[in-house]
C-alpha cells in the first residue's frame, strides 16, 4: 500500500500535518535509513522502515470491522 509520508506520519498521532513538515524539514525523519527530503514523499507499507528521531514507527496497519448483530441471533461457536 503507498503512503505519503506526511499523511502516514500524521495518522500515527506524531502531531498535525504542519508538525509533521516541520520534523521532515529538520531532518528528523529517516526512511530506509536514509533522510527524507520531500514532505509528500511515497513510501511503501509496510516495506519501508520509517523513524522519526531514530525511533521505529510501527507501520502496520491496523483493521477494525464492526459488525451489526440484531437481537436474539448468537454469532459463536458455541453459546
Amino acid at each position: 500500500m503507498k503512503l505519503r509520508l506526511d499523511k502516514f506520519l500524521a495518522n500515527k498521532a506524531l502531531g498535525s500535518r504542519k508538525e509533521v513538515h516541520n520534523l521532515i524539514k529538520q531532518g528528523l525523519v529517516t526512511v530506509d535509513g536514509v533522510v527524507a527530503k520531500k514532505k509528500d514523499m511515497p513510501i511503501e507499507i509496510p516495506n519501508q522502515t520509517i523513524a522519526v528521531n531514530g525511533e521505529i514507527i510501527d507501520n502496520r496497519q491496523i483493521y477494525y470491522v464492526k459488525f451489526h448483530k440484531p437481537a436474539g441471533y448468537v454469532c459463536a461457536i458455541e453459546d
